[in-house]
């Protein structure tokens, strides 16, 4: 009977000990996921940083940009009329002469 205990005893020392491994593993492995989770995270708000400020610059350029296209679509407006105001002058001068 005393063999039968110790038996027993040793089964579930063994049991307790195969668990603990497991479970060791399991904290090692979680410890892993934290580590690269938290560098993830951290490098995602580096990024995210990063791309405001680079959004930020391209909508100053875009507006910029519509300025610009503004100014030269005025520009060109004047410069047809004118160009239309020419032609005006030499035909008028081709009929008349």
């Amino acid at each position: 009977m005393l063999v039968f205990v110790i038996f027993c005893n040793f089964l579930l020392t063994i049991l307790n000990f195969y668990v603990a491994f497991r479970l060791w593993k399991i904290h090692c492995l979680l410890v892993k996921i934290t580590k690269i989770s938290t560098r993830i995270e951290r490098h995602t708000d580096y990024i995210f940083k990063q791309l405001s400020v680079v959004i930020m610059d391209r909508q100053l350029q875009i507006y910029q940009i519509r300025q610009l296209y503004q100014k030269l679509t005025w520009k060109l407006q004047k410069l047809q009329q004118s160009l239309q105001l020419i032609n005006l002058g030499f035909y008028c001068c081709k009929r008349h002469f």
